[in-house]
């Protein structure tokens, strides 16, 4: 019991003593080794290059591709399309379409069916509200064929009252008109018409129209008038020489007066009677005529107006009623026309779907004429031409290689899904020359496109490559030590480069130079390229997504409103001094923002001339840097 409690009391001073010991020992195997590896900064030097990795320069064939996944598609597709116009609604519904993958042949039951019965129909839609159209236009069709018929007896009727009334047609007033003016020029010497005298043209006109018939019966009534005048005269005269004798008396004679006073005026009533027809009815009449004809032709012309409407309306209805029957034109392997939206909507082309005015039903594909489209993405669509070679693999068929070639590259990004709207890429047509294998619209392909290829050339690694002053540089391992190396390079792909001169087979050369870039003496960039240089790296940073804040919060990853230099992107760190206006070794938003303005400006600006201006309450001393740049 005793010992228990001796061991108990001794416990608690061993944990203490092995504590203290840990608080002064750890800390002292921490920091010896860090103040030996100030102290003697060789080691760190020593240590950086016997870890420099080199590798050789080898002898080899380069090859840059660029591989992208595409889809099979045929070059030349009978599109079978919605023709049906969508009024006032959201589409036709499909009621029957032909499975998909039916082969449309000649001879078939789709196509030039051999036993002359009709062909059945690849897509039915939906035309009973065109039905039920087609009967509401067809009473309206009956209805303004009525109208025009009648108004087109009533202009018949008021040609007829002219000619009835005048005797003569409109066109042969016309005519007579015209021949009047004609005599009328004679009267006045105009000389010739057409070369023939114009004594040679005749006035004519019918006289069996009731305005000559009532002037005739005018004229007879003067002509019995003036008879009756000359009697009663006579009478007169004859009274007066029996009243000076005294045969009669005189009021016999003042009663032959009276009737010859009564023949005068009956004669200048007459007169007044043709004169009125002629200067007065005749007018009035033709007047009333002309006007009845020019209401019945606008009528008439109104009614046909309705009625054409109404039949190009009843014909429009019919059409759409025999294009809601879709039948094969030529032969091909039916493909269903599903449509994936922007926003990720799918159309899935089957019975019951709606389909738009002009879209896209069926595809016909022509199995001969086949092609891949693949999307290139901006930063690789530069080094794509025409007929550069390819290599297309499918995934159906894996063990098969196809041929192809570019046959065309998009001038204009393709449409994105919205969640990948900053994401461009460019549709590019690669024809299949040659297939070994059966070829069906929808494969997936593996398209390679061969971009450039040279054969026994030196190759080194790209990440052994470094750019100075406008220069290549690689760094070697030398006798003294490590030396850059000023070499001329070639084309590159993402793994190697082509040497073209500065090295041999077999140089060893360090695969990452950045180790050991403060060993080997570099080359000061000259003033204009370190221009260019900056100019180019706050180009690409303007060019990325957002604002120069935007960018500016994308880098600042610890969020305390400042970069450091090793925050920056290494084709940003030169811009670093020039950057930090009041020199105290960050920089903040107003610096960040004023050099990627002032750097982004066009060549010809003045104003790109300009130091950015430095914050307020800084001076505006002259930055400094050192030369260099990225690829």
């Amino acid at each position: 019991m005793g010992r228990s409690q001796a061991e108990s009391r001794a416990s608690p001073r061993r944990r203490g003593f092995s504590a203290k010991v840990l608080f002064v020992v750890v800390p002292a195997l921490v920091a010896v080794p860090a103040i030996v590896w100030n102290l003697f900064p060789g080691l760190k030097r020593s240590s950086k290059v016997s870890d420099a990795v080199t590798c050789l320069v080898e002898r080899g064939d380069f090859v840059h591709v660029i591989t992208e996944r595409g889809n099979v598609e045929s070059a030349e597709n009978e599109e079978i399309r919605c023709e049906v116009q969508s009024l006032n609604t959201a589409g036709t519904r499909i009621l029957k379409i032909v499975p998909e993958g039916t082969k449309i042949v000649r001879g078939g039951p789709y196509l030039e069916r051999a036993d002359g019965q009709p062909e059945e129909p690849l897509v039915v839609l939906d035309s009973s509200a065109l039905v039920n159209d087609q009967m509401k236009q067809e009473s309206a069709y009956n209805a303004s064929l009525a109208g025009l018929i009648q108004a087109q007896s009533v202009l018949d009727t008021a040609f007829i009252a002219w000619e009835e009334y005048f005797g003569e047609s409109m066109a042969d007033r016309n005519a007579r008109l015209g021949l009047e003016a004609v005599a009328h020029a004679q009267a006045l010497g105009a000389g010739t018409v057409g070369g023939f005298p114009l004594a040679r043209f005749r006035l004519f006109g019918n006289r069996e129209g009731k305005y000559f018939l009532e002037q005739n019966t005018i004229l007879s009534e003067i002509d019995v008038a003036q008879e009756n005048l000359r009697r009663a005269r006579d009478t007169e005269r004859y009274s007066e020489q029996l009243q000076s004798r005294g045969y009669i008396t005189r009021v016999q004679l003042e009663a032959d007066h009276f009737a010859r006073q009564k023949a005068e005026k009956d004669l200048e009533a007459a007169r007044k009677k043709l004169e009125v027809l002629q200067n007065y009815t005749r007018r009035k009449m033709e007047v009333q005529l002309q006007a009845d004809i020019d209401t019945a032709k606008a009528k008439c012309d109104a009614a046909k107006a309705t009625y054409n409407l109404d039949d190009s309306k009843l014909k429009l209805i019919n059409e759409q009623i025999a294009k809601c029957t879709i039948k094969a034109k030529k032969p091909g392997q039916v493909v269903y026309a599903n449509i994936t939206e922007r926003f990720g909507q799918e159309t899935i082309i089957e019975e019951g779907t709606l389909v738009r005015e002009r879209q896209v039903i069926i595809r016909l594909p022509n199995p001969e004429k086949m092609q891949v489209k693949v999307k290139v993405n901006e930063a690789k669509v530069a080094l794509v031409r025409e007929r550069m070679p390819a290599r297309i693999r499918l995934d159906a068929y894996s063990d098969a290689e196809l041929e192809g070639v570019v046959e065309s590259v998009g001038e204009y990004p393709a449409p994105g899904m919205w969640w990948a709207a900053n994401v461009k890429e460019y549709d590019t047509i690669v024809k299949i020359l040659k297939s070994s294998v059966d070829l069906r619209p929808g494969y997936t392909a593996d398209v390679t496109i061969l971009i450039a290829q040279e054969s026994d050339v030196l190759l080194l690694p790209v990440q052994a490559v470094i750019e100075s002053g406008g220069e290549n540089y690689c760094v070697v391992r030398g006798q003294s030590g490590f030396e850059a190396r000023n070499v001329k390079v070639g084309p590159n792909n993402d793994e190697f480069v082509v040497v073209r001169d500065g090295l041999d087979e077999g140089d060893a050369v360090v695969s990452s130079p950045a180790l050991v870039k403060d060993k080997v003496d570099l080359p000061e960039a000259p003033p204009e390229t370190m221009a260019r240089t900056m100019l180019a790296a706050a180009r690409t940073a303007a060019a990325s997504k957002g604002s120069p804040l935007d960018l500016f919060k994308k880098l600042d990853t610890d969020g305390d409103g400042k970069l450091k230099m090793d925050d920056l992107p290494a084709e940003f760190r030169k811009l670093f001094a020039k950057a930090d206006l009041n020199h105290d070794n960050f920089i903040d938003r107003t610096e960040f923002t004023q050099i990627a303005a002032a750097l982004t400006r066009r060549p010809d600006d003045p104003l790109a001339k300009r130091p950015p201006k430095p914050p307020a309450g800084m001076s505006g001393g002259a930055p400094g840097g050192t030369s260099g740049g990225g690829p």
